[in-house]
């Protein structure tokens, strides 16, 4: 594995045969926003969809979650928050329940064709939209007032 296009990074690899799973597991904490290539090698080539093939978990608890995007989202264009919000967020607002039917299944397409479980996420899908929004605006405030900080250090 590597950051960017050279520096490697240390990670252990374990496969699962029952499961057909292969983890990358990164021996040192990964940061957030930077760019990382895993490559496979061996078999024979072709095009594969690798959601199957490695999983990363950036966090352990909710506070650790909430610091961690509370640090980064600022960074992100506005547009990356708000289309979510008024495609998922808003039509639960306005009760309008065809969009949000449409935007449930979607959702639930995407998780069946990823293999991630579809129900109940699929129909929490508007729920974890609006924590988004809460979380880039809580990081958007923070980096204004200059208070952003990670593991116990204050950000630029």
């Amino acid at each position: 594995m590597k950051q960017g296009t050279t520096t490697p990074v240390a990670a252990a690899v374990t496969y699962t045969t029952y499961y057909k799973v292969a983890t990358l597991d990164p021996t040192s904490d990964l940061e957030a926003g930077a760019t990382y290539t895993a490559t496979v090698k061996g078999g024979t080539g072709g095009v594969a969809d690798g959601t199957a093939l490695a999983t990363t978990r950036m966090y352990d608890t909710w506070d650790e979650l909430v610091a961690g995007y509370t640090k980064s989202l600022h960074t992100t264009p506005v547009a990356a928050t708000l289309l979510p919000v008024l495609l998922y967020v808003v039509p639960v607002l306005r009760g309008d329940l065809a969009a949000v039917l449409a935007g449930v299944a979607g959702r639930a397409l995407t998780s069946a064709r990823t293999g991630s479980p579809v129900w109940p996420d699929a129909l929490l899908h508007p729920l974890s939209v609006a924590l988004l929004g809460w979380l880039s605006v809580r990081s958007r405030l923070a980096a204004r007032r200059g208070t952003l900080t990670w593991k116990g250090r204050s950000l630029p």
